[in-house]
């Protein structure tokens, strides 16, 4: 859902207070709506901001209101790409682009 690897879910959660998973008895992590939101949060100050992890836990504490309005346009656009690549691959399979017209990532 995040395209983040458990290594660095776990690394982050030894260093961000606000992520912590519910856990099962197992131990198995558990993630909410809002977990996966917050992860989102700290990927895209990680990668697109270029914070580090000591900026990264002074923007959550802070709560920017400009970080929350990213986030909810990068999401919008994911789904959007997501959309057009259905149609994209729909497209596809019945024939109606021309092989120039066939975009490959």
């Amino acid at each position: 859902m995040t395209d983040v690897k458990a290594g660095t879910l776990r690394y982050w959660e030894s260093q961000i207070p606000q992520l912590q998973p519910m856990r099962t008895e197992g131990g198995t992590r558990r993630y909410t709506d809002d977990d996966i939101v917050l992860i989102r949060k700290i990927k895209h100050l990680a990668e697109v901001s270029k914070l580090t992890m000591e900026g990264i836990c002074q923007q959550l504490a802070n709560r920017s209101k400009t970080t929350d309005r990213d986030i909810k346009i990068i999401n919008h656009l994911e789904r959007i790409r997501e959309e057009l690549e259905g149609i994209r691959l729909e497209m596809n399979s019945v024939g109606a682009l021309s092989e120039e017209e066939k975009i490959i990532d």
